[in-house]
């Protein structure tokens, strides 16, 4: 999965779930190690571990995202 894919992704999370678009960025950052994800106030955007992706799968990103 890209950067292109999980925006995407996030996207229809936040359709499905919230009923609200994601207007914002989410991004894949691989120095992130020992957290799944981070989420920026100012900005709205998210960044998910990449590292945590690979090792625990997209069920368990799917539940940071959420």
């Amino acid at each position: 999965m890209n950067d292109e894919q999980l925006q995407q992704w996030v996207e229809e999370i936040s359709i499905r779930f919230f009923g609200k678009p994601f207007r914002h960025r989410a991004t894949f950052n691989r120095r992130l190690r020992s957290t799944g994800g981070r989420y920026f106030p100012q900005t709205h955007h998210i960044e998910i571990s990449w590292l945590h992706y690979s090792t625990h799968g997209p069920e368990e990103v799917e539940r940071i995202i959420k």
